[in-house]
């Protein structure tokens, strides 16, 4: 890791992400494994015309090494996102308009036995979704990656991050994170290591601010700035890709911080690679799952 600069900031426990880094934290395939020993994913994802989303995370889940990968959906989407992947296996959530304690038996239920949980990418949320997250947090133990629609749900209740039992990660865009943190967008991407290593400490979660040069702050004080990307990637669904690797990675056992670092660099690097192939104009979320088999071929993985 090289020190970093970004946005305007230098701070001493800001490190450049390489890919010599990633030896360290992700270590190649043993011989002797089979799929049990990579992890269960469950994502709670997706809803009525944001299908998409599901699926998108599903598969990048799938590219970035998870033995088995569990989608939870509302039943009228479950068909829709595992047609995208026979290799995706599902839950059919009650249908309901929104996701409130009502679906925190079932979601229980769905979580045992998995390695890791991201919830958010295009579900239905309403006013009562954030007692839902609350609850969730409260009694699952494994980690838990919230993104999209779970971080508007928790604007203006992110003291319950507090009660989680096991550990946390959030990746925001701006909007999201000046929403988390009672900003505007301006004084978010003015001080994004700032406000990223801020939220991280004060609650104790793994904070990846997207965006050119995403911050990946750890509750330590520890910054991990990526330099891969392109203006491309600035398109629908990318997020919901970058959640399905980084909960990947973390159903294999790395550790959130380690997790996050492997998945935004990565991605990056998939997205500069899907642009070298298609150009950046046109580039779309799904190009990004198609270009990661490039990336983990450079690595050895």
């Amino acid at each position: 890791m090289a020190s970093a600069k970004a946005s305007g900031e230098l701070t001493p426990s800001a490190w450049l992400l390489e890919p010599s880094d990633v030896p360290r934290w992700l270590p190649p395939r043993r011989s002797d494994t089979n799929k049990g020993t990579y992890g269960h994913l469950l994502i709670v994802a997706g809803s009525r015309g944001k299908s998409g989303a599901a699926a998108l995370a599903g598969l990048a889940a799938l590219r970035s090494g998870v033995g088995l990968c569990t989608v939870a959906t509302p039943a009228d989407t479950l068909s829709d996102v595992q047609g995208h992947a026979p290799e995706l296996m599902g839950v059919a959530l009650p249908a309901a308009a929104v996701f409130g304690p009502s679906h925190l038996d079932v979601l229980l239920a769905a979580a045992e036995g998995k390695d890791a949980l991201i919830i958010g990418p295009g579900i239905p949320r309403g006013p009562e979704t954030h007692l839902l997250l609350e609850e969730l947090l409260a009694r699952v133990d494994i980690p838990v990656l919230i993104d999209a629609d779970g971080l508007n749900a928790i604007a203006g209740h992110s003291e319950l991050l507090a009660r989680s039992r096991a550990p946390v990660v959030l990746t925001p865009h701006p909007g999201e994170m000046a929403r988390l943190a009672g900003k505007t967008v301006a004084e978010v991407q003015t001080h994004r290591i700032a406000t990223a290593t801020a939220f991280a400490r004060t609650h104790r979660a793994v904070v990846v601010l997207k965006g050119a040069r995403s911050v990946v702050a750890d509750p330590n004080g520890q910054v991990r700035v990526n330099p891969t990307g392109n203006p491309g990637m600035a398109t629908g669904g990318t997020g919901d890709v970058l959640s399905g690797m980084v909960g990947a990675f973390l159903a294999q056992g790395l550790s959130p911080l380690d997790a996050a670092s492997v998945g935004v660099l990565a991605h990056g690097l998939a997205g500069d690679a899907a642009a070298r192939r298609w150009g950046r104009l046109g580039l779309i979320a799904s190009d990004l799952t198609a270009a990661l088999g490039e990336v983990w071929t450079a690595w050895g993985r």
